[in-house]
């Protein structure tokens, strides 16, 4: 039986650009799609930064950077994280209410404020710092966010 061969059948080399009139979009996560933070969100919790590492002789623990610093929801650890990662979790030793006194803004200062519309809850006060106790050779972390101060401990 003999082999008819039809030339007008075979397959061309086709570009996408000819195929498709408008870029296609590439399959599979991109860089640019993943969220930045992965962990808390929504809140101006403090921020510390670690000028030093701290790391034991294995070389885990903490390298130095920016921490975002935030308690877990039943306030047993206090949670670094770094772009959204949790790097580490340290116990808290003591959780305080603190009362702050608000200063007096001037007549001139409020109505300023009240021009911009800024409210003054956007004003929240946070702070985080980091101390080395030389006795107990531990590291003690102060938390400070709105009327809530929490301790917390790192030991290698």
């Amino acid at each position: 039986m003999p082999i008819i061969m039809d030339y007008d059948l075979i397959a061309e080399r086709a570009y996408e650009d000819d195929i498709f009139p408008y870029k296609r979009y590439q399959s599979g996560v991109k860089e640019a799609d993943k969220a930045v933070y992965k962990g808390v969100e929504g809140k101006n919790y403090p921020v510390l930064l670690l000028e030093d590492n701290l790391v034991n002789q294995d070389g885990y623990g903490l390298k130095k950077g920016f921490y975002m610093l935030a308690p877990d929801q039943d306030k047993d650890f206090l949670i670094f994280y770094q772009s959204g990662e949790i790097k580490a979790k340290i116990p808290i030793i003591s959780v305080e209410q603190i009362e702050k006194k608000h200063k007096k803004i001037s007549k001139f200062r409020k109505k300023k404020i009240k021009q911009k519309g800024i409210l003054e809850e956007e004003y929240i006060f946070s702070k985080a710092q980091i101390f080395y106790n030389k006795e107990e050779d531990n590291y003690l972390v102060i938390w400070e966010y709105k009327n809530t101060k929490i301790k917390a401990v790192i030991k290698f």
